[in-house]
């Protein structure tokens, strides 16, 4: 609800010490230091997670590649870049541009890797994220990309 009001805000998983679950608050930093970790989290370059999944998503344009929490004014039709290393066989990958679902992909394995370019995209700013989940009901998902 929060996107669809305007406000860019990143993502992150976190379970309690007394829940019955796990999650992950995944972060992708430039350094392993406590300013790189700072400085990821305040550029929403974070994912969310129920187990130990890696998720890879960028957004393509021209010559620039942006990450999961990023914001750009595009020159075309952006080209979504994503690459999903799950901990089990997954079910499907969705892609989501503001609530909606533009493309989905069909699990094959634990391991996905494909590209997506959104010709269907209407004028304006857009938001897009990547939502991933397995047979086991463990799921992934990222911070947007806001793309204008």
């Amino acid at each position: 609800n929060a996107w669809a009001k305007g406000y860019k805000l990143g993502v992150q998983a976190s379970s309690d010490h007394v829940s019955t679950h796990t999650s992950y608050a995944c972060v992708l930093a430039e350094s392993f230091t406590r300013e790189g970790l700072v400085d990821a989290m305040r550029r929403r370059h974070t994912y969310a997670a129920t187990s130990n999944i890696v998720l890879d998503f960028r957004i393509q344009d021209a010559e620039t590649t942006y990450l999961q929490g990023d914001a750009f004014t595009a020159r075309g039709a952006p080209q979504l870049l994503v690459k999903v290393f799950g901990t089990a066989p997954l079910a499907k990958i969705d892609v989501v541009r503001d609530n909606q679902y533009v493309h989905s992909v069909a699990g094959a394995g634990e391991t996905a890797d494909f590209t997506f370019r959104d010709q269907n995209r209407p004028p304006g700013e857009h938001y897009y994220y990547v939502r991933v989940l397995q047979k086991d009901g463990n799921v992934a998902w990222s911070s947007p990309v806001w793309v204008k």
